[in-house]
């Protein structure tokens, strides 16, 4: 998604220098000459890091529950993989389309709608009573969270001031990060109480309050005013200056530098990001790649059963699943990535992004 990117190269010049209407103000003008960092940044950003929260904590649940399934329905090692795959891949072709559809019609629209089907998904996974069912049900939370992720880093920077924007995607992140330290918490003191149908439902509780402050906060003001629904954008400016407590002056509009082919694979893959496209995408594919088969197969690291002793192959004819001791574990593993995550963004602010970047990547290797 690429609207968030068309405000930005003209910020310095007045609005009305381009207009010519000193009433009509830049839209970052009015974030930080008026509206400036308050509440309403904050429900923003809660909206963000619970979104975020309950797409990665889908994606360490399953890892966790695997063992529990291949108990209760005999799955073959080949069910296991499906279940697992058809998640990430319902979650890649999402995530494409998605998020063109955020752009057409809006971030709090489409991520409204996922949210309130992301719920429905858990329920019906919990209540399955077969591999099949259990398998159609994760499917689609596989479809949700890759639209969710497609939206919430972009949404997450579209109301704040540009000194503010990369606050955003952080709080989001870190509620990427806080979710896989929360789910093998909550695993550790519920899991074996209650079983993994209950503990699916309370693993997605979270997903409520953000779906209920997504409905009460208006639509990102910049996508509606890059989209051209400046009436719209003008209300929820007005709406985000109340919540702060600051008053926009009747006479003041919004203005925003509109672009063209917003959004498009063409504009990303053209001759001037080119490179820098494909470079991100390839590091960014590497990153991912390493973090989710730690994501998926860590868990199953501290099985016995699974890994075998020295020298000796897998037993899975044992029923073994994590126990307390072990999720305990992966809760403490998972600080590590909240901890990263916060230092990688101070790092990155004074000793800049490539530094860093190649610094972690020696460290991994």
């Amino acid at each position: 998604s690429t609207r968030n990117l068309v405000t930005e190269g003209d910020d310095d010049i007045p609005a009305e220098e381009l207009t010519g209407n000193e009433n009509e103000w830049e839209l970052n003008k009015v974030y930080e000459e008026i509206i400036g960092v308050g509440p309403a940044q904050y429900i923003y950003w809660t909206i963000s890091f619970l979104v975020a929260y309950s797409d990665y904590a889908e994606l360490t649940l399953i890892a966790i529950i695997i063992p529990y399934l291949r108990c209760e329905w005999q799955l073959s090692p080949a069910f296991e993989a499906t279940i697992t795959i058809s998640i990430f891949f319902v979650y890649a072709i999402s995530a494409i389309f998605m998020g063109k559809l955020s752009d057409m019609y809006g971030r709090k629209t489409i991520m409204s709608y996922t949210l309130a089907l992301l719920m429905i998904s858990a329920v019906g996974a919990a209540v399955a009573h077969n591999k099949w069912i259990f398998l159609f049900w994760r499917s689609i939370t596989g479809a949700c969270i890759g639209a969710n992720f497609a939206t919430v880093v972009v949404y997450s920077t579209e109301f704040s001031p540009n000194a503010y924007r990369s606050v955003g995607p952080l709080i989001s992140i870190l509620g990427s990060y806080a979710s896989m330290f929360a789910v093998n918490l909550i695993g550790f003191f519920f899991l074996n109480a209650v079983g993994w149908r209950w503990l699916i439902i309370i693993i997605t509780l979270p997903t409520i309050p953000a779906y209920i402050l997504l409905l009460i906060m208006p639509e990102s003001p910049r996508y509606l005013c890059v989209s051209g629904k400046t009436e719209r954008a003008d209300k929820a400016i007005r709406f985000m200056a109340k919540i702060n407590k600051k008053v926009v002056p009747e006479n003041v509009t919004v203005f925003c530098h509109q672009g063209q082919e917003l959004g498009s694979f063409k504009q990303v893959f053209s001759k001037e990001h080119r490179k820098p496209a494909i470079t991100l995408s390839v590091m960014y594919f590497c990153n991912i790649f390493i973090e989710t088969g730690i994501l998926v197969f860590l868990p199953l690291a501290f099985m016995s059963s699974f890994c075998g002793s020295a020298g000796e192959p897998p037993n899975r004819d044992e029923c073994e699943t994590l126990s307390q001791e072990d999720l305990w574990k992966l809760s403490l593993s998972a600080l590590g990535s909240i901890a990263g995550c916060i230092a990688a963004y101070f790092v990155g602010i004074y000793f800049g992004r490539l530094k860093p970047l190649r610094s972690v990547t020696s460290f991994r290797l």
